[in-house]
């Protein structure tokens, strides 16, 4: 790895982390429970051990509410341009959720499940 990859691996990172902080998941466990990753997984990104794909930084980045091109690469805008009230208050509730105990995170999942499965099959 030449000394300008691993620069920008670190600057990765380093926005991981502080978008991370910043939409409020007390730690790296709450994340890799949020979108169900190997915890470990989650610290080398955020640690820049390990780089991150492009996949996992768009999960990352919507997880977090910002810019997968500006957490990959910190190109244009760090917000999305499409960040409304909606956005917002869904992003706090999965904030809410990843940061509950297990046992009450699996019972939201199964009611959302439910009822997502019944509003698709009212819609057909």
């Amino acid at each position: 790895m030449t000394d300008e990859e691993r620069l920008e691996r670190e600057q990765r990172a380093a926005r991981l982390r502080k978008v991370r902080a910043d939409a409020g998941f007390a730690g790296p466990k709450a994340v890799a429970d949020a979108l169900n990753i190997n915890v470990n997984t989650y610290k080398a990104h955020e640690a820049g051990r390990n780089g991150f794909s492009v996949a996992a930084g768009n999960a990352y980045a919507d997880l977090f509410g910002v810019s997968a091109v500006w957490l990959y690469m910190e190109i244009g805008a760090r917000q999305e341009p499409y960040d409304g009230e909606a956005a917002r208050s869904l992003r706090a509730l999965m904030q809410r959720i990843a940061n509950a105990a297990d046992v009450v995170r699996e019972r939201i999942v199964a009611y959302a499940e439910f009822e997502l499965t019944r509003i698709d099959t009212a819609t057909r």
